[in-house]
């Protein structure tokens, strides 16, 4: 067994120079003959500054290579909550990107050559992390002149033709390359499009807010025979929160529908829906503490009505863990997400609100042993990451043999 060794910061900013080791006065022996020391430097590259699902995780990544006492670096663009985050807990090592605009073409443009021109970003020997596939065109590059030690791609989306181009170019020129899928509906869909690929799946979780949440409520259901339904995300066409114009009369006066997310629908798409939604439909708009909001409002159903495939649908595991009846469209992720978790699948509007009625028809001791159902499984299924087990496997880190058998708790 190993002794503790107290980490040594100075130590780390000098482990990464190429063919050296970093040696300081209060180092002992152990620290030395560590074998499971991390000497090579991990570049963590991301095209987005602000929140998302999967920024999420790579936020979660980036802490345990922290913990660990990993040396690496994050190239990101400048601006938004996850930079400024990023910045006050890891300044020296964040590195800026030019900040996005919107234009996603030029976009990726701006941020492969700001990274070509940043001249730590061909730092010799390095292992490289990239978040998403927009920052692929510099990696190649990159390999061609120089090659990488390893090199893994998180996939957020279904890889389409250029995707796929560019990553079996990468393939061909760096020999050590590893895809990580957000979810088994995008692992299924890459492992047509790469066929000889080892892929590795590394699912988004629960945030540390709706674990404890999850851990410490008590279900419980309303008395007066009414039900409060919860919709989170983004009002657009595609997440389908249009569903509520098609809502049968019967049932107008039996529930209330919060819509919470901003308006982002294209033209006047979200206008028009307010102002043709039934009278139990409160746009609540976007909500900074989702948890609070639902206590508050005394929520027992979530729905997720996206008509798009989901990559993964972070909101439905989101939604069991504040203790609602979760009701996902069986489209993307979110059929594996209710096999994982029971919760209830729709195909159409209509055999929703079929499902809404059945759950209003329902005794309160029968809704709150669903609840209690859900938010168990989902717990026990999303409550931890497995960002360890995952990177070791991958070669991205290099960890104990027992550590394999760890998960990375929230």
């Amino acid at each position: 067994s190993r002794n503790p060794v107290t980490p040594n910061r100075n130590v780390k900013s000098l482990a990464f120079l190429p063919n050296s080791r970093a040696v300081s006065s209060d180092v002992g022996p152990e620290r030395i003959a560590d074998p499971y020391r991390q000497q090579v430097m991990i570049q963590v590259l991301d095209h987005a500054s602000d929140f998302g699902g999967g920024q999420t995780i790579l936020m979660q990544i980036i802490g345990h290579l922290d913990g660990a006492d990993v040396p690496f670096e994050v190239y990101l663009p400048r601006g938004g909550r996850r930079y400024d985050e990023l910045v006050a807990r890891h300044r020296s090592q964040t590195r800026a990107l030019p900040a996005n605009r919107r234009n996603r073409l030029l976009d990726m443009l701006r941020l492969n050559l700001g990274l070509a021109f940043t001249r730590a970003a061909w730092r010799q020997n390095a292992k490289v992390y990239v978040n998403g596939t927009r920052l692929l065109p510099f990696v190649i590059l990159r390999a061609m002149l120089f090659r990488y030690a390893q090199v893994a791609v998180h996939l957020h989306v279904a890889p389409g033709r250029f995707v796929r181009l560019l990553v079996k170019l990468l393939q061909r020129i760096q020999p050590h390359v590893s895809l990580i899928c957000c979810s088994d509906y995008i692992r299924d869909i890459a492992a047509h499009s790469f066929v000889e690929t080892d892929l590795h799946l590394l699912e988004n979780a629960l945030g540390p807010d709706y674990v404890a949440y999850a851990e410490r409520c008590t279900s419980k259901c309303r008395s007066d025979g009414q039900l409060e339904v919860g919709i989170v995300g983004g009002v657009h066409p595609n997440k389908g929160q249009d569903l509520v114009l098609s809502m049968p009369e019967d049932l107008v006066g039996r529930m209330r529908i919060h819509v919470i997310g901003p308006m982002i629908g294209e033209g006047g798409w979200s206008a028009d829906l307010v102002t043709r939604a039934p009278s139990n439909v409160v746009f609540a708009g976007p909500q900074s503490d989702v948890a609070r909001y639902y206590e508050e409002a005394q929520i027992d159903v979530s729905i997720v009505p996206s008509r798009w495939a989901e990559p993964f649908g972070l909101v439905a595991i989101e939604g069991m863990a504040l203790d609602t009846v979760t009701l996902v469209r069986s489209v993307g992720n979110l059929p594996f997400i209710s096999e994982k978790t029971g919760a209830l699948t729709f195909t159409t509007d209509a055999t929703c609100f079929a499902s809404l009625r059945t759950l209003l028809d329902a005794e309160s001791a029968a809704l709150i042993r669903l609840k209690n159902e859900q938010r168990h499984r989902t717990l026990a299924q999303y409550g931890h990451y497995r960002i360890g087990e995952v990177l070791g496997k991958i070669g991205m880190i290099h960890s104990p043999p027992s550590w394999s058998a760890q998960e990375s708790e929230i």
